[in-house]
């Protein structure tokens, strides 16, 4: 762990954890005594079988559970089209352990997603179930957080999520509610964009008005908004609408809001049948956030001529329900009916008797259902962070992935075993052929920020993009004393030399051995040589990924942080001339005066990756004092660092006093 410092602290040393689920531990070493610390858990999920006792410490608290909580949140979609509004986050709590574990001790933990645009947020809350621990979070975004289609360009909003974990509750105050002890606070996810309709919309038309169906398939529990239009004239101005609504075969009314505040709305929603009354106001309402856009500005839905008014929310039923087309569509497809009258006016009074009894305009139509189909293939890793040291070691380093499709209707499933995967540059990241797991072996060349994997599903595809960290050539070799000088009055045995000198001997007189217990005074020589100093030697790497498109060039943690990889490298450090310098461990001893190197070979190719020059001198110095300090024992505490994500400070200090009898 380091060099002794005065007092009863023997090293301070700092470290970084990757993420991932099996939790990390530190063994700190100091002649014979030997201790050993579990990193602490940031969050940690209690485990309903054994709970662990009232006040538990936070370590305390890890060591009663069996797994962290190593929640990983999985955008379906970074961008949401307004005629799909559902927003779809995929949580996952799978671990190490596989399923038995998980069956032993389910993962009781309720997920909430946070929406936020402005100052308004909506939340929605899922729970891990199963094997797979995972859950699909599904948030319906209201329209009116669309920006609207007006004139000239405008910049695109963007909706900021976040997600916070809880203790499940025990199902007595409802399904999907989360309890009061909160496992984990809100983490920040990144973002969504809100884009326009993607397939645009079709009209059906009844006189002045319209209801604006969208172009995109529907499927089995989807969510859309269809926007209401009355025509815009500067000659005849539409003031009041009433529109009754009624749908069937798989189709459910939810809701229905004004889309601009010129327009007053009430309304009387059934699932089946609504009822809404639209007024037009003369001074517009203004929303706090700014989210309704002023309709002198916009065209909104219907293009040029037409006004947005409102926006119905409608949800498609379970696949099954709509009616069956038969001959006209293929197996398995569906049809959804909608009728609806309005009768618009132009006064705001409807009882006035200068106007004519508004006409009512009745229409009938049909939206297809699509069968139940893929909509984005996952691939899920819990980290997206290699760190490349399988070029210092020759060992490999790997990272487990999963595969998962998330359907139109929001079901979830596993196909990491069905799926094929390939990477796009090999000489940064390799994928096995099981698509179970990402891995570097040494041959890699250099690292990246935007590695690619390739995932297949049959016809459907999905991309898994990893950062590869990559030790910076040539390593940096720290020797504490790079000129070691001449200890005065202190020599010492050689044992090589004797040898050496043993078997030139031996082979001058033609021997070709001796008996074992044969007396032979040259088995009895021994050779002395001066003692010189010695040196602790360290090597540090520091770890960099570049962005090939971009050639921006990022570091591990930070440009000036540097790891430790001594111990990797150990059994690939040499010295070049073993005559003037001997290396044992970490321990660099001189032999004789001059100059050498120490190395650091490539375990892959054999050439050297870091070197650092050494000088052995005559110079001599004398030893000024001998120490001697009882030691008993050994500990490690370990604490968060504040300065870095993820990162902690250890803390190793000796016992120097004798507690027990025979000690």
């Amino acid at each position: 762990m380091g060099t002794a410092l005065p007092g009863a602290l023997l090293s301070l040393d700092r470290f970084t954890v990757l993420q991932g689920s099996a939790p990390a531990s530190v063994r700190a070493t100091y002649g014979p005594f030997s201790t050993k610390q579990t990193v602490p858990a940031r969050y940690a999920v209690p485990d309903p079988l054994e709970p662990p006792r009232r006040n538990a410490t936070l370590v305390e608290l890890q060591d009663a559970t069996a797994h962290r909580l190593d929640v990983s949140a999985h955008l379906v979609f970074r961008e949401l089209p307004k005629d799909a509004p559902v927003l779809r986050v995929l949580f996952h709590t799978g671990g190490e352990g596989g399923a038995r574990r998980a069956a032993a001790r389910p993962r009781r933990v309720c997920i909430t997603l946070h929406a936020t645009i402005g100052t308004k947020t909506l939340t929605a809350t899922c729970g891990p179930e199963g094997e797979e621990g995972a859950c699909l979070a599904e948030l319906t975004v209201p329209a009116a957080w669309w920006p609207a289609d007006g004139k000239g360009k405008r910049p695109p909003k963007t909706m900021k999520l976040a997600y916070s974990a809880a203790e499940a509750s025990s199902g007595e105050t409802g399904e999907g509610v989360c309890g009061k002890v909160s496992v984990q606070p809100a983490w920040p996810l990144g973002s969504v964009t809100l884009a326009g309709a993607r397939a645009g919309y079709r009209e059906a038309r009844a006189g002045d008005c319209a209801l604006l169906l969208p172009r995109a398939p529907l499927y089995p529990h989807f969510r859309l908004h269809l926007p209401f239009v009355v025509r815009r004239d500067a000659s005849h101005t539409i003031g009041h609408v009433v529109i009754r609504m009624k749908v069937k075969s798989g189709l459910r009314l939810v809701s229905v809001t004004a889309s601009n505040s010129h327009w007053a709305v009430t309304a009387e929603v059934k699932p089946r049948a609504a009822t809404v009354t639209a007024t037009r106001l003369e001074q517009p309402l203004r929303d706090d956030d700014n989210l309704d856009t002023d309709i002198e500005e916009s065209t909104g839905a219907g293009g040029p001529g037409w006004e947005e008014i409102l926006t119905w929310l409608v949800e498609v039923g379970a696949e099954g329900e709509g009616d069956a087309e038969g001959s006209e569509g293929e197996s398995g497809r569906g049809m959804a009916r909608i009728s609806w009258s309005a009768k618009v006016s132009s006064s705001t009074s409807v009882t006035s008797t200068t106007e004519e009894t508004p006409h009512e305009h009745r229409v009938n139509t049909r939206l297809d259902i699509e069968k139940d189909d893929i909509q984005a293939v996952l691939p899920i890793s819990k980290n997206w962070e290699v760190l490349n040291t399988a070029v210092l070691t020759g060992r490999q380093v790997s990272q487990a992935m999963k595969v998962l499709i998330v359907s139109q209707a929001g079901q979830v499933a596993d196909v990491t075993l069905q799926s094929s995967c390939h990477s796009e540059d090999e000489s940064v990241l390799k994928v096995s052929s099981s698509c179970s797991s990402v891995y570097v072996d040494g041959s890699e060349i250099r690292g990246s920020s935007n590695a690619s994997i390739i995932v297949k599903y049959g016809t459907y595809t999905g991309l898994a993009r990893f950062t590869v960290w990559m030790p910076e050539y040539p390593l940096e070799i720290d020797v504490d004393d790079n000129r070691l000088s001449q200890v005065k009055g202190w020599k010492v045995s050689d044992e090589a030399n004797a040898k050496d000198r043993l078997r030139r001997s031996l082979s001058s007189r033609g021997w070709g051995g001796s008996r074992p217990d044969a007396p032979n005074s040259l088995t009895d020589q021994r050779s002395c040589r001066l003692r010189y100093q010695q040196s602790n030697v360290e090597v540090y790497a520091r770890f960099l990924a570049k962005d090939h498109d971009s050639g921006r060039v990022s570091y591990f943690v930070s440009r000036r942080t540097w790891l430790k990889v001594t111990e990797l490298v150990l059994s690939l450090m040499r010295v070049s001339d073993p005559r003037i310098a001997s290396l044992r461990d970490r321990v660099l001893q001189g032999r004789s005066t001059g100059r050498t190197e120490v190395q650091v070979l490539s375990p892959i190719t054999g050439r050297v990756i870091g070197l650092r020059e050494v000088r052995v001198v005559n110079d001599k110095v004398s030893i000024s004092r001998l120490l001697v300090r009882v030691i008993s024992g050994l500990q490690l505490n370990i604490s968060p660092d504040t300065a870095i994500e993820n990162g902690y400070v250890s803390e190793t200090t000796v016992t120097r006093r004798l507690t027990a009898q025979y000690q």
